[in-house]
């Protein structure tokens, strides 16, 4: 893969990125500005020419001081997949997992095969829930390509950064729902 390249596309939107990815970048509170920072000053640490899923990379940039690494390749349609992000740590361990327009893209976009198992990506409409910073949210009707084998769902660069958006600036929602919550005792072990 070729950073340069990576670079344009990401400038021109022409991404996508896996719900893996979004809630690795929810979970590390890396913002889409942060992610595209990360990518216009990152350099490819390695390349992965012969994935049998196709060619990717492991990259890393830096925002706000921080190392951020990102893996992606390409789709079908020679956009960008991000595949997953998170801040790297050098111990080792790297924190993971602690309208019309759209429809216009939704109906034209081509997802391509899954990054993770090989499976073909349909395009569908899907609920997604997103917890950042002790909130939950859920989307509904949300345009993605949804794997058809691993259930692994894929969104546009364009649909990521609107769910953002209107995390941090909607104040008026739609619904409102009640959520149980159980914590386990300490007592029960593993």
């Amino acid at each position: 893969m070729d950073i340069k390249e990576i670079k344009e596309k990401v400038e021109r939107n022409e991404y996508e990125i896996s719900f893996h990815a979004e809630k690795e970048r929810y979970a590390e509170n890396i913002t889409f500005t942060d992610l595209e920072n990360a990518i216009y000053n990152g350099e490819i640490l390695e390349d992965y020419p012969d994935d049998v899923r196709g060619p990717s990379c492991l990259l890393l940039g830096h925002s706000q001081n921080r190392p951020i690494h990102i893996v992606c390749g390409y789709t079908p349609i020679n956009w960008i997949r991000i595949i997953t992000v998170y801040i790297f740590n050098p111990k080792g361990q790297s924190g993971l997992m602690k309208g019309e327009e759209v429809k216009e893209v939704r109906e034209m976009h081509n997802y391509g095969d899954c990054s993770f198992c090989g499976g073909k990506v349909k395009s569908d409409k899907v609920e997604l829930v997103y917890q950042y910073r002790g909130k939950l949210y859920i989307f509904q009707n949300v345009p993605a390509g949804v794997c058809q084998q691993c259930g692994e769902k894929y969104l546009t660069a364009k649909v990521a950064k609107e769910i953002e958006q209107r995390i941090l600036t909607k104040e008026k929602w739609d619904k409102t729902i009640s959520v149980p919550v159980d914590v386990f005792p300490e007592e029960i072990a593993v």
